[in-house]
């Protein structure tokens, strides 16, 4: 069943990054659009995982490079434990293979440093859009076709 909007209409975001300096871009740069979206911010999976348990939400934004679990490991997770959860991957890395194992876990890949317009045309096609199902054939790594716990 997909998530409900808050109790003033918004979809809820969380945006997960290790770098405290990202997450505080993120936020100056996305604090105007706090009438449209509930925003969370998370330092890692652990906290992303809390967070979620409390409030699951419409959109998650992962940092794919992290200490401990990574993004394609959260957001394979993710995919599981809430379905109706759009995921998506935001990385410095570009080479292929990093590509390829994130986007068999997101929606949307979007390439650190981005911009706010490409923020918020992920998120309003995403919201618009139901996720995939998840479908482990895809996933390229040994680590994601494993059921992690996080903690």
């Amino acid at each position: 069943m997909p998530h409900s909007p808050d109790h003033l209409g918004r979809p809820h975001l969380l945006f997960v990054d290790d770098e405290p300096h990202v997450l505080a871009g993120l936020r100056r740069m996305l604090h105007h659009h706090a009438d449209r979206w509930l925003m969370s911010f998370a330092s890692n999976a652990s906290d992303a995982v809390e967070i979620l348990s409390a409030r699951p939400c419409h959109v998650i934004i992962s940092d794919y490079h992290m200490p401990g679990t990574g993004g394609a490991t959260l957001l394979q997770y993710v995919s599981v434990a809430h379905p109706h959860t759009a995921r998506v991957i935001l990385s410095a890395e570009t080479n292929t293979d990093d590509v390829l194992i994130a986007m068999s876990v997101a929606q949307r890949f979007l390439a650190k440093p981005c911009t706010e317009q490409e923020i918020l045309d992920a998120v309003e096609a995403l919201l618009g859009t139901p996720p995939a199902p998840p479908d482990p054939s895809t996933w390229h790594s040994p680590a994601l076709a494993t059921s992690a716990v996080l903690a």
